[in-house]
């Protein structure tokens, strides 16, 4: 008879600056029969020889820390292009902190007092290749189901947009690099959002980074 072997368990790593702030999620993790915790840091001062080391699958970031901030740490990350996936845990839910990160690179955001469902859901969903955002506080797309599709129905200035948006700029340096107004720029981002069935940037980048597996087209 020929056994199955398990398979393995997604390697999580945690770096938060408040000890039993990492206790309180590393105790949530083990819990799970799936989910192991295989490093700890308080900043992310040592993230790249932790991560060359311990190998997590997915990375527990906080935003704002001493010395070695989140920010920071994704574009340490970036930089070395890294595969561990990346999921921002953090106090803020700011809009913008989100544009950020997920322009950096993070695969999800959850903000810490979300239940803690949502963070193990997240966990599997973002090690299987997922965008994860709490839907819920940003409000969700209206009228779309195929990501590539929406986009698709672009023009090509429009896409150009799209793309100088995933790197974070705003109306005006778009309206620069693309030699256009910046309320040309304006009147693009709302035929933009009517099109896809957005209402925000942040929802806009979100189906960038699921069509193309990055902020840009």
């Amino acid at each position: 008879m020929k056994m199955l072997r398990p398979k393995r368990k997604i390697r999580i790593a945690i770096v938060d600056d408040h000890e039993t702030f990492r206790h309180a999620v590393r105790a949530l993790v083990v819990s799970e029969p799936d989910l192991e915790t295989v490093a700890e840091l308080s900043n992310g001062h040592s993230i790249i020889k932790m991560l060359r080391k311990c190998r997590p699958d997915v990375l527990l970031l906080d935003l704002i820390m001493p010395g070695v901030d989140g920010i920071a740490t994704l574009k340490r990350i970036r930089d070395v292009r890294h595969r561990v996936k990346t999921i921002v845990l953090t106090g803020s839910d700011d809009d913008a902190m989100q544009l950020l990160a997920l322009r950096l690179g993070a695969h999800g955001y959850v903000v810490k007092d979300q239940d803690p469902v949502f963070l193990i859901e997240g966990i599997r969903k973002v090690f299987a290749g997922q965008i994860w955002l709490d839907e819920s506080r940003q409000g969700s797309p209206r009228g779309v189901t195929n990501e590539k599709s929406a986009l698709a129905v672009l023009s090509k200035r429009e896409k150009e947009v799209v793309a100088a948006l995933s790197f974070g700029l705003t109306n005006r340096q778009i309206g620069r690099r693309l030699g256009v107004s910046e309320d040309t720029v304006k009147s693009h981002l709302g035929n933009i959002f009517g099109k896809v069935g957005v209402s925000n940037r942040l929802q806009l980048l979100r189906h960038s980074i699921r069509s193309n597996g990055s902020g840009e087209l």
